[in-house]
């Protein structure tokens, strides 16, 4: 390259025209500011480009661009810096331009920038937690929503509990521990372990000069080293405080399902387990697969369905009869999922690099009756990392690479809201009144321009999250990991903290006016760089986990691997489950702090880990049943008993259940048939009584679901229903 060579190359407008391959329609992005609108840009707007590109010329003639004449000056000086650099020794000559140029262009692209207005003190920040509901905010949603907008009236009527600086454990709690280890099926999983990467055929592999009996001692021993705790101390911590966790409750009684794997320190999988444990900490079941999974879900009271990495396939797992069935197709490890509705799987394409994108349904037969790309071939990917299905033919994906939830149609595959993220259609607002909201705010967008434009960034309230939810169609939850683009570092919180923590979250979605609200965020105090979870509990309460960022081996709050959490609606702590492990960088090293993840500045994490947990019920459970009168059409009034069912395991379609009422002798007094609501939100169900009141005392409700599995409840003393009927208490509503 010659010292005559132009530096940087007249800049041209940085709106460029796209079609929308959905519909045909044009759409504009702008390249600098990452804005995409319908409308060609504006005389103002190309104005502003026609700045940014202006040419000015240097003293080698060569053409450089400018945002603005302000910055004249600054662009010159680079040119006189390039001018210079064109005398230096020939060895130097071209990594010295080079080197210019890029400065020369960084410059311009700043100025551009500039010349948009786009800076720290715009109201047009990525990061949305500057937006507060004042005149710059809301000056930019839309008339109707400026008027409806009121953020105290979204935020319940007390205040979150913080445990900032506390050790994070529910009040008056008591303490109970088991050893992990400890159990036979854990035992004969490390001493029958065989690693992967111990193959006959790895020629280059070292390990192939030993004997197999040789190989399979050098794997026992080399992961019993990485991940196996003590025979004899305890490595399950319960914490709990039993009033929380029932809450208005009469059977809470349940299991909490999840995978928990070991990995080394370069974040190898080593060992797995998919794992029933009671409140207590009690193993009730172990199940050892070959390789990790990731998200579990269940298909029924006693199926556990999970998918394993590698293409290692999907399964079912009977938690109570110890039966494992290999399913005939292998969806991708993230979200695996059962409809008995449609009688249909729902996952994931495997994908390369942990990285899916595209979303399938599955007969019985492993037969691929659904598909869709999200966000399309040839396009980013949008990183599925969960899925549910909704009502009215819906289905909604938890869309990790743009923060966000997505809605489709799943009949005609049309893609519909996106609720959250810098491409969100909706406002969010956030647990202090923060306003987040796409630039442009634009509700008719159509969604498929937003999905394949080519700037990706958000404004939060969330970020990169995990486990995104239908829970009805106007409540959502998801896991905040709260993490950067980078995946490594962690996005300021809404207090004013450099680095926020994750976080359960529940929010609410109002489709009349298309305005989100935060409702509930519970900071765990962990900072999850990837996984997590968050539902809605029978209770009331909400069920998690997460991990730290770093394990403190000495310090009893903060030696756990992996946190199990359960907060009621106010964030009080109502139980919590840690687990601990060894150091995988230094493993007979129990005292000195470590990182959970394979450095500073990577992501993936090692040691023990959790991807998300379920809960798990033997039989339905109810609330306290109330009494409640109704005055009916000729005058009359009519007692009738009111409760609050819930189905064993949480499902992707409303169930069938009947509730029954039998006299002490056997008498039938009354039954309701019902849909037990998917996502255990509360739906109240009444019984007429014929005989008033005294028809229920002494008498059994007996709540069975389609599966059989029947709870059996005796009343007595019966109080009347709040106002507002059974569910009033209730914070989350359907």
């Amino acid at each position: 390259m010659d010292a005559e060579s132009p530096v940087v190359q007249a800049s041209p407008s940085p709106w460029k025209q796209y079609s929308d391959p959905a519909s045909g329609n044009i759409f504009w992005y702008n390249e600098i500011t990452k804005v995409s609108q319908w409308e060609a840009p504006t005389q103002e707007e190309e104005s502003t480009a026609d700045q940014a590109t202006k040419k000015i010329e240097g003293e080698t003639g060569a053409t450089v661009s400018a945002a603005v004449e302000a910055d004249e000056e600054a662009v010159a000086q680079e040119m006189d810096s390039t001018a210079d650099v064109a005398v230096i020794n020939e060895g130097e000559e071209e990594t010295e331009v080079a080197a210019a140029e890029e400065d020369a262009e960084a410059a311009v692209v700043q100025a551009q920038t500039e010349s948009v207005g786009y800076s720290n003190d715009s109201p047009h920040l990525w990061t949305g937690y500057q937006m507060k509901p004042g005149p710059n905010a809301l000056a930019m949603l839309p008339d109707d929503i400026q008027t409806y907008f009121d953020p105290s009236a979204h935020l319940p009527d007390f205040e979150l509990k913080s445990y900032e600086g506390q050790a994070r454990l529910p009040e008056g709690y008591q303490k109970f521990s088991t050893n992990f280890f400890a159990h036979p099926k854990v035992i004969e999983a490390f001493e029958n372990r065989k690693l992967a990467w111990v193959h006959d055929d790895d020629l280059d592999n070292p390990l192939n000069l030993l004997s197999n009996d040789e190989k399979r001692a050098y794997a026992v021993k080399h992961v019993k080293e990485q991940c196996y705790g003590s025979d004899t101390e305890d490595t399950i911590d319960v914490y709990i405080n039993e009033k929380l966790m029932q809450q208005d409750m009469v059977n809470y009684e349940g299991y909490n399902v999840f995978n928990i794997d070991c990995r080394d320190s370069d974040a190898f999988p080593l060992i797995a387990f998919i794992v029933v444990m009671d409140r207590y900490g009690n193993l009730v079941a172990v199940h050892s697969p070959k390789i990790r999974a990731e998200a579990i879900s269940m298909k029924d009271t006693n199926t556990v369905l999970f998918s394993l990495i590698s293409g290692s396939g999907a399964w079912e797992w009977n938690w109570k009869t110890d039966e494992v069935v290999s399913l005939p197709f292998s969806p991708d490890a993230h979200t695996i999922a059962y409809d008995h509705e449609s009688e249909r799987y729902w996952g994931l394409r495997n994908a390369q690099h942990f990285d899916p994108s595209i979303a399938q349904a599955f007969d019985k037969d492993g037969k691929v009756v659904w598909e869709l790309s999200l966000p399309g071939e040839g396009q980013r990917s949008s990183h599925i990392n969960f899925l549910s299905l909704g009502y009215g033919g819906k289905a909604y994906f938890s869309l990790r690479s743009i923060a966000a939830i997505q809605s489709v149609d799943i009949e005609h595959q049309d893609l519909e809201a996106v609720i959250g993220g810098h491409y969100s259609h909706v406002p969010v607002v956030d647990r202090v009144g923060g306003v987040h909201h796409p630039l442009p705010f634009e509700r008719k967008e159509e969604p498929i321009a937003v999905l394949q434009r080519k700037g990706w960034g958000w404004t939060g309230p969330w970020f990169r999250q995990h486990a995104g939810q239908h829970l009805s169609d106007a409540l959502f939850s998801l896991f905040d990991n709260h993490v950067t683009d980078d995946k490594v570092h962690f996005e300021p919180d809404e207090y004013g903290h450099e680095e926020g923590n994750s976080a359960l979250v529940v929010f609410h979605y109002d489709r009349a006016t298309g305005v989100a609200t935060e409702q509930y965020r519970f900071d765990t105090g962990d900072r999850a760089k990837i996984y997590g979870s968050a539902s809605v509990l029978p209770s009331g309460n909400v069920l998690g986990n997460s991990y730290p960022d770093y394990v403190h081996p000495a310090d009893a709050d903060r030696q756990y691997h992996v946190n199990l959490w359960e907060a009621d609606a106010r964030g009080e702590l109502a139980w919590r489950a840690g687990f601990k492990g060894r150091n995988p960088f230094d493993p007979e090293n129990f005292q000195d702090p470590y990182m959970h993840s394979v450095s500073d500045d990577d992501e993936p994490p090692v040691g023990w880990i959790m991807y998300n947990t379920e809960r798990v019920y033997e039989a339905p459970v109810v609330n306290r049943p109330c009494l409640a009168a109704a005055t009916e059409e000729g005058g009359g009034a009519t007692t009738y008993l009111e409760l609050l069912p819930f189905n064993t395991v949480r499902t992707q379609s409303d169930m069938p259940g009947e509730a029954t009422l039998t006299s002490a002798s056997g008498e039938v007094l009354g039954s309701a048939a019902f849909a037990f609501q998917k996502s255990w939100l509360p739906r109240p169900v009444r019984i007429a009584l014929a005989g008033g009141a005294s028809d229920a005392e002494g008498a059994t409700l007996a709540v069975e679901n389609s599966w059989g599995d029947r709870r059996e409840v005796p009343l007595s003393d019966l109080e009347e229903c709040p106002e507002g009927g059974a569910a009033a208490s209730r914070f989350f509503k359907e």
